[in-house]
């Protein structure tokens, strides 16, 4: 791994005080040993000084996680509780509020400990037909360690969540046929908060800023494959109120991770990095009507650069750097997960013949923000897997709406 990374200090006594944490150099190499590494100095009358570090070693992985122990985690749920309440209702809450119907707790699968999630949906008799979701409340949670943690995922920043998903392919709502609408089983949504929202945003609420899901059938294609989807807008407001569909919005791709059949029955864990940046790619300088909004570039020397990267069952499969993802919103996006499904209207419903429930279970969660590492938020504490440097991208690549 070739880098530089800038460091302030101040020299007090003839000792140099080290203030920017250099700890990616020694995760890389293992070792607190900086021998190869050439310092340029910077004089200057007094003060603060800044000197940089040309690194040149090898590291195992492109932007590879931080192996440690554990983390600086914001929110974590492992349902161990037993109870899931709606952070809406008088009872303490674990952190989330329903979205459509209310998910339960379960034995039935767990990933570790006694309980799990368990999500089920039908176009027939459930509340909502479409949605049987979590959404993230943990500024509620009765455990007062990550109640001060807040729901919107910051932009310009690192965000870190991990987590396992099991599908069944037995009992009611297993995933043995393809469907022909759209099913999203874990997303970031984007948010209009503070609301009311101000005169500028007279905005539609969007498809997801980031979407894992399974394809549908199409034509040929069989479907039930795992698929991430993301996009970018930097306009804003976009789209604006009544704008008629399909909208169109500046980056929208979906990367193809491998069909679901060999994981069904089985635990499967998601690791996924994002770094926050809705501005057009190797663009500087931008202006935005939101006073709070201090970054206006999205440059690759930028440390605010987007990004994404996911990893499944510790394989790195979506590695994309100098991205546009998310949209120009007030607040950063919202978590939730469980089950989306097109089955909204129902003329929706009646195209989906083979399929009328789904079924999902969902443990280990951990959230991390700007230090967040993989080791940190992997299911289960599960070891790094990181792969050879300069992978290539996944072979399947296409680009579709993450939703409707």
């Amino acid at each position: 791994m070739n880098g530089v990374f800038q460091v302030t200090y101040r020299q007090m006594s003839g000792f140099l005080h080290i203030v920017t944490d250099i700890c990616p150099v020694l995760a890389c190499t293992g070792s607190d040993d900086l021998s190869g590494v050439v310092y340029k100095m910077f004089r200057h009358s007094g003060g603060w000084r800044t000197f940089g570090i040309s690194v040149a070693l090898t590291c195992a992985g492109a932007l590879a996680p931080v192996h440690a122990a554990d983390g600086p985690i914001l929110f974590q749920s492992d349902f161990e509780s037993g109870v899931l309440n709606d952070s809406d209702t008088s009872s303490p809450s674990q952190g989330w509020q329903r979205a459509g119907n209310m998910p339960s707790i379960t034995t039935e699968q767990t990933r570790s400990g006694k309980y799990a999630m368990k999500a089920y949906l039908s176009k027939t008799s459930a509340a909502s037909q479409f949605r049987t979701m979590l959404q993230s409340a943990w500024n509620t949670t009765s455990d007062s360690k990550y109640r001060l943690t807040t729901i919107h995922t910051p932009y310009f920043q690192d965000s870190w969540v991990g987590f396992s998903i099991y599908l069944p392919s037995k009992g009611a709502g297993n995933w043995m046929k393809a469907s022909t609408t759209y099913e999203v089983i874990a997303q970031w949504h984007d948010s209009h908060d503070p609301f009311p929202p101000p005169g500028w945003d007279t905005e539609e609420s969007k498809n997801p800023l980031f979407a894992l899901g399974v394809t549908t059938k199409q034509g040929t294609d069989p479907g039930r494959e795992w698929r991430i989807g993301y996009l970018g807008d930097s306009r804003t407001p976009y789209p604006t109120l009544g704008s008629p569909r399909p909208w169109k919005y500046e980056t929208n791709r979906g990367i193809k991770v491998g069909a679901i059949d060999d994981d069904l029955d089985k635990w499967t864990d998601w690791v996924v990095h994002i770094r926050w940046n809705y501005w057009k790619v190797g663009s500087s300088g931008n202006r935005s009507p939101d006073e709070n909004v201090t970054n206006f570039t999205n440059t690759p020397d930028s440390p605010t650069a987007g990004l994404i990267q996911v990893w499944k069952n510790g394989k790195l499969v979506v590695d994309e750097k100098n991205v546009q993802i998310g949209t120009h919103d007030n607040a950063g996006p919202v978590f939730s997960v469980g089950l989306y499904k097109g089955w909204r209207t129902a003329a929706d419903r009646s195209t989906d013949p083979d399929v009328s429930e789904r079924t999902l279970y969902f443990d280990e969660f951990k959230y991390a923000g700007a230090n967040g590492t993989y080791d940190a938020v992997a299911p289960g504490g599960s070891p790094s897997k990181i792969p050879p440097r300069g992978i290539p991208r996944p072979p399947t690549s296409v680009s579709l709406e993450a939703g409707k």
